[in-house]
């Protein structure tokens, strides 16, 4: 029934107001006692709020790029990848120039299989 039609009835329900109903009861409160009562919510806990620092850089060894643009993901036993490692940074290299390095020296061994 449209608000017109209610008031050519003579109904007026805007002042009429629902008893026994109050507002929402603090949230402090609503959490007090569902803590009393043992109540665990299924809902994420928010994370806590961590101070706004700057972003961690993480150090590239090496520090730049040498126009690589294609990826190489092997793998290998943790020995040798060990010893990659080792010798990387004693030398400072990025895995991109020990594996160009290594290649140079293949080739120079073998010669090219093209």
């Amino acid at each position: 029934m449209s608000a017109a039609a209610r008031q050519r009835r003579g109904l007026n329900l805007a002042d009429m107001k629902p008893e026994g109903v109050t507002a929402a009861p603090p949230a402090e409160a609503v959490a007090a006692i569902a803590e009393e009562a043992g109540f665990v919510s299924r809902e994420k806990p928010k994370p806590a709020a961590v101070p706004k620092e700057s972003p961690a850089v993480r150090k590239r060894v090496g520090g730049r790029k040498k126009g690589r643009s294609e990826a190489l993901n092997i793998r290998v036993k943790p020995e040798v990848y060990n010893r990659v490692r080792d010798i990387c940074d004693s030398r400072e290299y990025g895995y991109a120039e020990f594996f160009d390095e290594a290649l140079e020296a293949w080739l120079e061994k073998y010669g090219s299989q093209d």
